[in-house]
């Protein structure tokens, strides 16, 4: 009797774990007006995202950081995501429509057996696609493989008639995007910034320093960068997750103009401000 009370417990334990979702990573960063999730605790794990996706709100859309949307996990169940290795780095709605979701998982062991899946190819980048039914949801599974022991997953679902006029339109941009950034080498970076200068114009390296103490914890900080477009108006140009490393300053290039700087701490409550300007 205690033997088949045994197997049963396995059996059921078994059943159980076939049944769960990845937990939710650690260290993961998302902030206002920065369309990249990025991760402090793992590597290879930053993606980018468009802008009409917004940290979560009270309207019931975002992403999410700890938390999955009602249909996440019997999405993840039709795509068949394996657990083992697998770290939940997201899941997002975007405010504006068509209100899409897409989960974003890091496989810390690769999926050597991809049956099933179409082979795309971007410019120096591939990635694996599989499209999927469930009841009244379109579901595509996006596979990234960057290096011999991992991978990223983006399952995006949407219901069918949200997007029949350009089906799976708004995650073809997200996968090439990604895979071209995740199997560079250097994808770790912490800074998300605007490139672009005014013709003519010649980015120039500065050296920005904040008050030492807000770095002396073991907390990170960010850094915001606005341009003055001398119009009332200011825009983001430059973000950067700072760490205790960063006490002594860090090297910015930036267009010439007049920026607006705030330094926030980890819940984003801005504790400094400062102004900065930059001559051609």
């Amino acid at each position: 009797m205690r033997s088949h009370l045994i197997v049963l417990f396995i059996l059921v334990s078994l059943a159980l774990a076939g049944c769960k979702s990845p937990r939710f990573a650690k260290g993961g960063v998302f902030v206002e007006d920065v369309d990249r999730y990025f991760n402090t605790d793992l590597s290879h794990a930053n993606v980018w995202l468009y802008m009409d996706i917004k940290p979560f709100n009270p309207k019931g859309t975002g992403l999410k950081m700890k938390q999955l949307y009602p249909d996440d996990k019997q999405v993840m169940k039709s795509v068949g995501i394996h657990t083992k290795g697998s770290k939940l780095l997201f899941s997002a709605v975007p405010d504006s429509k068509p209100q899409y979701h897409l989960i974003a998982i890091q496989h810390r062991n690769a999926v050597e057996r991809l049956d099933g899946y179409e082979r795309k190819v971007q410019d120096s980048a591939f990635y694996f696609q599989r499209d999927i039914t469930s009841g009244r949801l379109d579901i595509r599974h996006i596979y990234i493989p960057y290096r011999e022991d991992g991978a990223l997953s983006l399952i995006y679902y949407i219901s069918t008639e949200k997007h029949l006029d350009c089906r799976f339109c708004k995650v073809d941009y997200l996968a090439r995007i990604n895979a071209l950034e995740l199997q560079k080498k250097d994808n770790d970076s912490l800074r998300w910034q605007i490139t672009d200068c005014k013709y003519g114009e010649v980015r120039k390296s500065v050296h920005l320093k904040s008050d030492r103490s807000m770095l002396f914890s073991n907390q990170i900080a960010f850094l915001k960068v606005y341009l003055d477009f001398e119009n009332g108006n200011a825009g983001l140009q430059y973000f950067q997750i700072l760490k205790p490393i960063d006490r002594d300053g860090i090297e910015v290039s930036l267009c010439p103009g007049r920026y607006y700087l705030e330094y926030l701490d980890a819940e984003s409550k801005v504790v400094q401000r400062d102004t900065l300007s930059i001559k051609d």
